[in-house]
């Protein structure tokens, strides 16, 4: 079944059922899983694990159904010059998918209000940062007047959701950490590469939603 973008409230709709119902199996996130964590990554996070969410946040485009990503600022303590999902550490008092919206504000300028939230998809931890990230799906009827923060934000960028299932989008990408060299698995778009724990992401979504979509 393909929704067109006129349809966000019956996307809307078929994304909660599914977010909600017991996951049996998740092999989406695995597909993207580097094997210098050495399986860390699969087991629980450690109790004194950092708690951080981001928002993936569905939007209608000429382009199809769409999701914003950033290029983050290389001056970010963690994960700088990479590509992520809006989003950051948890404040106390504030729950997982507060905190995914607040983010997704500060960062790429999209209200709060604008954003209905449609479920959360399973925690990923990153053991690299120490980081237990929520993530959170929410979406759009109309697509934002995007703000990005310049503090933050090096470059928005807008990727179709049929992009991230196009199998020929999958690549390898070497990672140089001296002393270390690997080989982690990623996605590819007009030249930025998407890797680690947001291709996880995108990958357990996939696997709940890639049928819904062109």
């Amino acid at each position: 079944m393909s929704l067109g973008p006129r349809s966000a409230e019956t996307l809307g709709r078929t994304l909660i059922a599914r977010l909600s119902a017991p996951r049996r199996r998740r092999c989406g996130a695995y597909r993207f899983r580097s094997d210098f964590n050495y399986g860390r990554d699969r087991g629980p996070a450690p109790a004194t694990a950092r708690r951080a969410a981001v928002c993936l946040l569905l939007y209608p485009r000429p382009a199809g159904w769409s999701i914003p990503f950033i290029l983050r600022s290389p001056n970010l303590p963690d994960h700088a010059g990479q590509i992520s999902l809006p989003g950051g550490a948890v404040e106390p008092g504030e729950s997982p998918s507060q905190c995914a919206l607040r983010e997704m504000e500060e960062e790429i300028g999209v209200p709060v209000q604008q954003a209905q939230r449609l479920g959360t998809l399973p925690p990923i931890y990153i053991y690299r940062s120490d980081f237990l990230v929520q993530p959170l799906v929410a979406i759009s009827r109309t697509r934002p007047a995007f703000r990005p923060n310049p503090a933050e934000v090096d470059q928005l960028l807008e990727i179709p959701v049929a992009c991230l299932r196009d199998g020929r989008s999958y690549g390898m990408l070497q990672v140089a950490r001296p002393p270390l060299n690997y080989q982690a698995a990623c996605l590819w778009f007009q030249g930025h590469r998407i890797w680690g724990a947001t291709a996880r992401i995108v990958g357990d979504f996939l696997e709940q939603a890639a049928d819904l979509f062109p």
